[in-house]
């Protein structure tokens, strides 16, 4: 049996996570859309270092491949606007599952690609 990687892509200067930023008051973030995380105030390779951080990441990647982008995203942010960033449900679940995750297994499942 062939194991098949997933494809992520890890944009570093995103215009979209420097948004994020702006938003969130905050001078690093990494946010997800579609299979590219979007990082803004930081290296990829921070980001590919930290395996509690980059699961957490991955299973953004894998909310809105569940639900589509569209959907997760307006799902997402209707799920910070009633109950703020930190007990938003999909990050409740990116915090529980990445510190559950075997992480090692991450670089076996997944092809990062940098821009």
């Amino acid at each position: 049996m062939s194991i098949v990687k997933k494809g992520i892509t890890v944009k570093r200067n995103s215009h979209l996570a420097r948004l994020a930023c702006i938003w969130m008051r905050s001078e690093a973030v990494a946010l997800v859309w579609g299979r590219t995380i979007h990082l803004y105030g930081t290296e990829p390779g921070r980001l590919l270092e930290n395996q509690k951080w980059l699961a957490h990441e991955l299973v953004h990647i894998n909310q809105c491949e569940v639900r589509g982008v569209t959907g997760f995203v307006c799902s997402y942010l209707w799920e910070w606007i009633k109950h703020g960033y930190y007990n938003n449900r999909y990050e409740v679940e990116a915090r529980e599952i990445s510190n559950h995750l075997d992480r090692a297994s991450i670089f076996e499942k997944y092809n990062f690609e940098i821009k």
